[in-house]
């Protein structure tokens, strides 16, 4: 899968649980949980299946790390005030699902430092991962644009 969909796809799943400013998710609490959703990539950057297949950022001690850095993150960047436990959760979330989503795409060292087996096997072809980027942009653009503008001219235009 491409950072795009690592960022994205976590997003739209969980923009429900996210605080919301007005119509549309917080804008820190969306960024948080896109970023941990692309931070494996991010960590250890690979541009090929072979290099991934080396990348220790792609590991459940390094999925249990990146989720276990996601509360303290979450906390610092909303403050004490806001629900930074539960989007400190949603960002774990992220940072576990870019792990499962390349574990269908290609396969990951899932159990690196102990073993290097890399597990997991290409269950989706290179254009299925163009066609979710699409996918995921479109998604995001109607629930962070669309709808909201929707709702609100809905409202006034309703009688009072």
């Amino acid at each position: 899968m491409t950072p795009v969909t690592h960022g994205l796809l976590p997003l739209l799943l969980v923009h429900r649980h996210l605080p919301r400013t007005g119509d549309r998710p917080a804008g820190r609490a969306s960024w948080l949980v896109a970023g941990f959703g692309v931070l494996p990539d991010i960590l250890c950057p690979h541009i090929d299946i072979a290099a991934r297949h080396a990348a220790w950022s792609h590991s459940l001690l390094a999925g249990l790390g990146l989720g276990l850095l996601a509360w303290p993150t979450a906390r610092w960047t909303l403050g004490a005030d806001a629900p930074w436990r539960r989007v400190g959760a949603l960002a774990a979330l992220a940072a576990g699902s870019h792990i499962a989503l390349d574990l269908i795409a290609g396969g990951v060292p899932l159990f690196l430092p102990v073993s290097s087996r890399i597990v997991g096997a290409h269950y989706l072809p290179l254009w299925l991962w163009l066609v979710s980027d699409a996918a995921c942009v479109l998604g995001v653009y109607l629930v962070y644009r669309a709808l909201p503008r929707l709702r609100s001219a809905r409202r006034s235009r309703a009688p009072r």
